[in-house]
């Protein structure tokens, strides 16, 4: 049995499926050639970065290409802190703030580009990007962040910077290694 489509039915899925392209698959495509693309933190690396941190009530710590949330949404639900993430993906951001409205999270995820904001009052910073945005960012964070703030980083290195600490990678659960600078102590 066919069913007919009328040419304004024709109209209406050409519409769904190029407003579907542009929300979804060309920011999609900018991420992976620009900066990063959306790739959710493993929840048990989440944890472990949350750990490495040593967070204290009055923290700040930031996530800089945030994502779903889910770094700042566990760390602020644990501690007293000030949880800050920023994210240019619509569709991860609209994903972070309805995570962190559905768990009572008490982070700020901001639509906005994280190389604007000033980041001196910022104790942590936690990501998960890749090494080209990593090396963009390192300067600021140098030139912004106070000696003993600590860069956690999901995965990749920052080129130039020597951690204080290495979590080795966990194999069976497909975790790579996480990555800890302290500022003051970072440099080669």
């Amino acid at each position: 049995m066919l069913i007919e489509v009328g040419s304004w039915q024709m109209n209406l899925l050409q519409i769904i499926s190029i407003a579907l392209i542009l929300v979804l698959v060309i920011p999609m495509l900018i991420g992976f050639i620009f900066g990063a693309p959306f790739v959710p933190t493993p929840q048990g690396v989440v944890d472990k970065m949350i750990d490495l941190a040593k967070l204290k009530k009055g923290m700040t710590v930031v996530d800089p290409g945030c994502g779903d949330g889910r770094i700042l949404i566990t760390a602020s639900k644990r501690y007293d802190i000030k949880a800050i993430g920023y994210e240019l993906f619509f569709v991860a951001y609209l994903l972070a703030k309805l995570r962190n409205l559905v768990s009572h999270g008490q982070a700020r995820i901001l639509f906005q580009d994280s190389r604007k904001v000033n980041l001196e009052n910022t104790d942590v910073i936690m990501c998960y990007l890749l090494p080209e945005p990593l090396k963009k960012l390192a300067p600021k964070w140098e030139t912004e962040l106070r000696k003993g703030s600590k860069v956690i980083s999901y995965a990749f290195e920052i080129e130039g910077w020597k951690p204080t600490h290495i979590e080795a990678k966990v194999p069976e659960k497909n975790f790579a290694r996480i990555l800890v600078y302290e500022i003051g102590k970072h440099r080669l």
